[in-house]
């Protein structure tokens, strides 16, 4: 995410946003990241608007995934997802494929 001044990085990656036109690849894959810089300054509303676009069908597949999981931090911070952490497993589920969680090591 962004090192060293938050809100300076939150500025500069809204400023990008909204300088490139709506479905840009470049701008969906700067979504993500504004909404999770949102997240950690704690503008929850800003930051649930921002993911929402992030999250529309015309996005990128990888860019509606982590806006996903930026999502869940938001929830986590909001702490309004009792059951957060079986919510993280189903929602990763979702969006790993199936190969790819075949191939990780399994515990002993």
């Amino acid at each position: 995410m962004v090192v060293g001044d938050l809100p300076a990085g939150a500025n500069l990656l809204r400023r990008a946003v909204d300088a490139l036109p709506l479905h840009d690849p470049a701008r969906d894959r700067l979504l993500p990241a504004l909404g999770e810089a949102l997240t950690e300054l704690g503008r929850f509303d800003e930051a649930r608007a921002v993911l929402a676009e992030a999250t529309e069908d015309a996005a990128p597949l990888l860019c509606r995934a982590r806006a996903r999981l930026v999502t869940l931090s938001l929830h986590l911070y909001e702490a309004d997802m009792p059951d957060w952490t079986d919510e993280v497993a189903r929602e990763a589920a979702e969006l790993i494929p199936a190969e790819w969680l075949a191939q990780l090591p399994t515990s002993p």
